[in-house]
This record gives C-alpha cells, structure tokens and sequence, in this order.
C-alpha cells in the first residue's frame, strides 16, 4: 500500500447554512462506502454557552476486512483510553492505562505466573529456580506493557543475596504486596499473543553526540521571515537560524505545511527534497533566489479542450476503471427546524451552481483524453427535489438514496439536491457533491452562498454576487504551467517522479 496509517488534523471551519431565522443543524449522514480500510473521524463540536459539546465519532471501515466485532472491540479500547485521558488531562500521554480490565489481569495474574521465557537459558533458569516468581515486560516507568511491545524484563521474588545481583539491580514492586521489590534483567523482551516472552536484541548503538551551534538572530528579513514562519509552524517561541526544523519537532506533515507557508508568505515554491537537504534557516535562505517564483493563479482564456487537474484526473480514472460508485461523495445533511421556503430554497441551490463553474461541469474524452465540458450557466439542469416524509424510516430512505447517488460524470453535473418536508413541519435538505468538483472545504464557501442566494431570492430577487475572480478551470490551466507534463524532463513534475 502507498500507506499504511495517516493521521490527519482537519481544522477547517465546519460549514454552517443560514436560512433567515431558521435554526440549521448539520446532522452526519454515510455514502455506504468505505475510502479506506479502516477510518477513525472524531469531531469537536462548537459549544458558544460553556465549550463542554464533547466530541462526536464514526468509525468507517472495510467489510472485506474488518468484522463488526473487531470493529467494536477496537471502539471499545479507543473509548477506554478516552476516558482515562479526561480524568487524568494532566497526566503524560505515555502514562495512560491501556489496557481492558481482562487484559491487565492477564498480565499480572496469569501470563506472569506461567510465563516461559524463550531465547536464553540463564533468564529460564533464574525464573525457575524463585519460588511463586512472576515476570513482567515493563516501560521506563514501570508501567505495564501490551503484547506485542519491548519493554525491559523484570523478575520478582529474586533475594537480594543471590550471586551476580546487584542493589542497583532492584526497583519497589508496584504490582507485589508492601515491600516487595522487582529485579531487573537488563533484558528487553516481549509478551507473544499467546502469553509467552520472547527475548529482544538490544541496540547498543547509539546516536553519537552533535555539537550544536549557539543561538544566532535573523541576519536580514529573508531570514526574520523565515523564523516567523518555522516558529508559527512548531508552535515555539523562539528559533534560531542554525535550529533544525527536524530538531526541534518537525515532521513530514508539519514541512509540507510550512513549504504552504513559504509559498504565500514569499511567492516562492521550495521542493520538499530541497527542504530536507536544507532543514536550517541559515541554509535554507540562500536557497530560495534559486527557487522557481510563484506563478499567480489569475482568469486566463480557455483552450477549446480543458484538461482536468491532476486530482481529477485521479479521480476520472477512478470513475472509469470501477464504474459509477458513491465512494466519492461528499454529502451534506442538515435539518431545519422550521419548514423553508422552498421555492426560494430550490432557486438559491441554481443560483450557487451558475456561480460556480465546477458544479456545472461534465467530464468527456476525446481521443482518449478526459477534458472538462462547463454547461453554460442558463442551461445547466439543476437536479433538486422536493419531497414529503411520513415517517422517519422514509425520511432515512430518502436521505440515503441521495448520499450514496452514483453519478454519471460524462452526461450529469456533479451535484444533486432533495428537500424533504416532514409532518412535523421541520425539513431535512440533503445536498450532495461528487468529489472531483468539491472537498471538505469546499462546504464552507458552498453553504455561504447558498446562504446569500436563499436571502436575496426571500426578497425577491436574484443574489447581487460580484463574479468570482478565478475558477477551478484557471487553477488547473495554473497547475499546468507550473508543474509542466510528463514528456518533458526539465518539468517539475518530470523531477518529482524521478525523486519519488
């Protein structure tokens, strides 16, 4: 796989729909497909009265894979942890229980007791020859570990006066009766799933010492932006030029959030593999009047065949090699708790998708090639619908046939709509967008205008929008002057897939 784990913090605003003095609420709805094999979305909701609204969770995942059982089991331990953490928030992140109540009680009573110790005959011997003696795997802390992790191995019951013993060989017991004291093997070992200890190799080598230049100032404004921007990004409050991003707690996902920061700060792309060579302010610097400038997106003229951006693209083939699919959706539910106007409503979501080119757009070929085809903005079919449910099984039925909608990317535009009346005189407006025309935060500016085109339709007349500066169709003519195409070899795509 092209990975394997990915964590992902996604503080983008939460769309919000303001409908006049309607009260909205986004309610989260499922396409019935899983992206990944296995997905864990946590939400903190706004609370304006006291910030206690908690969090909210889903768990998505890959039946092919995963059972219901494992998957609960797995909740069951992320909720374990969860509120271990809340009651002890000042506590070190490595110091939290892990385990279920079974699982430490396997540990200390059971496995402990009958634990044979595999890969060295002078350990076996020692366990062996103390009387009720019990080993444990433990951390640098003495805390307990779970199977499957190196921990150092400890013996209790071992008497002081043993030959080869040591008084710096013995730590207090925090898992024996009052006085009780644990022996230290200088060992690293490891619980198997099946209760046994394996012995780990220790690595001996270790880092050898760097000497670390002092504290130097910013020599110019190139460089005092730049400690702005690595200090902004690591969360510190000081950084010199000589401090290594890495150094001071850097990571992948951090660089390439600072290479965005560069980008709009200074106009200049700097490539991740120059980043890395060059991790320091001091030698970064000298490196950017080498960069390639950044080319503003701006509204250029059309080619008579648009291509697709590189995400398109991805997704276009997508679309082609599996079929039509919900996989991609991204779906919009929220619930009004008073009935809209509904004419008002269905022309505000055609006003918001003439505004914006992607959501009237079709992906053709032409000689094999994907290009974009935009319907012209007084022809383009809106599909919304307005519909009454009985019942709140209706209701979910209604709901999910929209979510999980399998469009048609060649004949139908990326966007459907329902509105649906309850008898209860609330309504659920369920929107849905393929993901090749809108992302996550696509929502926020979607739900905005939606908001403004709903106002302006209530006092009768059309939204008074100033036309939008740039559209999709200029980033990806934008996209294709600065990375160039596969053909060429001086591109800067050409040299990142040779990079990577």
């Amino acid at each position: 796989p092209l990975f394997q784990t990915s964590l992902a913090f996604q503080n983008n605003t939460l769309p919000h729909l303001t409908l006049g003095n309607i009260n909205t609420t986004y309610e989260p709805t499922s396409t019935g497909t899983s992206r990944f094999d296995l997905l864990f979305n946590i939400v903190e909701p706004s609370d304006d009265e006291n910030g206690n609204a908690g969090y909210r969770g889903m768990v998505e995942y890959a039946t092919d894979l995963f059972d219901k059982e494992t998957i609960e089991q797995l909740v069951t331990r992320y909720l374990s942890l969860l509120k271990t953490a809340v009651a002890n928030p000042d506590a070190p992140l490595r110091t939290l229980d892990i385990f279920l109540p079974h699982e430490r009680h396997q540990l200390l009573e059971t496995w402990s007791r009958q634990a044979e110790v595999l890969g060295h005959e002078a350990v076996q011997s020692l366990v062996e020859e103390v009387q009720d003696a019990r080993v444990h795997v433990l951390d640098g802390e003495l805390g307990l570990v779970p199977s499957g992790v190196v921990g150092d191995l400890y013996v209790s019951g071992v008497p002081s006066d043993r030959e080869g013993t040591t008084a710096g060989h013995f730590e207090t017991d925090p898992y024996g009766p009052s006085g009780s004291r644990l022996y230290r093997t200088d060992r690293s070992a490891r619980w198997t799933r099946d209760g046994r200890l394996e012995l780990v190799r220790r690595a001996d080598d270790k880092a050898a010492g760097q000497v670390v230049p002092g504290y130097r100032k910013p020599r110019n404004v190139q460089e005092e932006v730049l400690v702005g921007l690595f200090a902004e990004v690591l969360n510190v409050d000081r950084v010199g030029i000589d401090d290594s991003f890495f150094g001071l707690g850097g990571h992948s996902l951090l660089a390439t959030w600072l290479l965005s920061r560069i980008r709009t700060v200074l106009g200049v792309e700097v490539p991740i593999r120059m980043f890395f060579e060059y991790p320091t302010v001091a030698r970064l610097a000298p490196q950017l009047d080498r960069g390639p400038v950044q080319i503003p997106v701006v509204a250029r003229a059309r080619p008579e065949q648009l291509p697709l951006s590189f995400a398109q693209r991805r997704l276009w083939f997508l679309h082609r090699f599996e079929g039509p699919s919900a996989t991609y959706n991204v779906p919009m539910r929220l619930r009004l708790q008073t009935q809209p106007d509904t004419d008002a409503l269905v022309s505000a979501i055609g006003d918001v998708v003439r505004r914006h080119e992607s959501l009237r757009t079709v992906f053709t070929e032409i000689d094999g090639t994907p290009v974009q085809r935009i319907l012209p903005a007084e022809t383009a079919d809106v599909p919304v619908e307005v519909l009454q449910a009985t019942t709140a099984a209706e209701l979910e039925t209604l709901v999910t046939q929209v979510a999980r909608y399998e469009f048609d990317l060649e004949t139908e535009i990326p966007i459907r709509a329902r509105v649906i009346n309850t008898d209860d005189d609330q309504c659920t407006l369920i929107l849905v967008v393929h993901h090749i025309a809108a992302d996550g935060w696509s929502l926020v500016p979607l739900m905005r205008d939606l908001s403004d085109a709903y106002t302006a339709r209530r006092n009768g007349h059309q939204p008074d929008w100033e036309p939008l500066a740039v559209q999709y169709a200029d980033y990806t003519l934008w996209q294709r002057d600065v990375l160039g195409t596969e053909d060429d070899p001086d591109s800067v795509l050409s040299q990142q897939f040779a990079y990577w």
